[in-house]
């Protein structure tokens, strides 16, 4: 429900409904506060609500008031999953406000505030999806300079070193920044060959084949087992024959 009211469309005539459901998300946090359930899913419902509602609003309203009202989740008496869902929302709100070198710089800073592992490498996936989403916009945020060198700083840096997470990801957003694909080596791991180039193999195989000589395969030995007569000669009829004769 909470979520579903993030997406809600605002016009002329819900500016006025904005203050009541502020308020009611605002007891909804308290709620949460005095008797957290489920890890903080309320809050971090609310908190997606909050940034919804601000980027749909922000031409009638400062980004400011709202980042300052999220600001306080970031805490580290909060469980980690509120404080990197108000990070992540934090970060969305200034790229939307100030841009992505903006939102970069706020990266640096969290990353270098956030204690646990699991918490850095979740904000390193929030920011490289955002660069990737940047490029496939073809929006032309420039990165300064400063924020390049905080950026090789990080992946040269002591927590990116005991995380290799973080530090694939932050490579991963060099790797954008320079214009090239999140890669190691910038070049797709597949590669579909031409037609051309698969006729030819296919040729060369069926060339090969046919070179080969076919072996013919060895005769079974027979299953049958031969009689006793067959193998025994037959010695006794044959001398009573010949007696028969004798006789005669």
């Amino acid at each position: 429900m909470v979520q579903a009211i993030g997406e809600v469309e605002f016009g002329q005539q819900g500016i006025g409904l904005l203050s009541s459901l502020l308020k009611r998300i605002d007891r909804l946090l308290q709620f949460d506060n005095f008797m957290p359930g489920y890890n903080g899913v309320l809050t971090v419902s609310c908190i997606r609500a909050l940034a919804r509602i601000a980027e749909r609003v922000s031409s009638s309203i400062c980004l400011d008031r709202i980042c300052e009202l999220i600001a306080p989740f970031r805490s580290m008496d909060k469980p980690w999953k509120v404080r990197i869902e108000a990070s992540r929302v934090l970060l969305d709100l200034e790229l939307h406000h100030k841009g992505l070198d903006a939102a970069l710089l706020l990266f640096l800073k969290y990353t270098d505030e956030e204690r646990s592992l699991r918490g850095a490498t979740k904000l390193a996936v929030h920011v490289l999806r955002i660069c990737q989403a940047n490029v496939e916009s073809n929006v032309t945020d420039q990165i300064k300079l400063p924020t390049l060198f905080g950026l090789l700083h990080l992946l040269s840096s002591k927590k990116a070193y005991n995380n290799v997470l973080l530090r694939h990801n932050v490579f991963c957003i060099l790797q954008i920044a320079a214009g090239r694909s999140p890669t190691l080596y910038g070049v797709p791991k597949f590669v579909a060959p031409s037609p051309l180039v698969q006729e030819i193999s296919v040729d060369q195989h069926t060339k090969a084949d046919s070179s080969v000589p076919q072996l013919s395969r060895p005769q079974e030995p027979s299953t049958s087992t031969p009689s006793v007569r067959e193998v025994l000669p037959a010695t006794g009829p044959s001398k009573d024959a010949d007696n028969i004769s004798n006789c005669s």
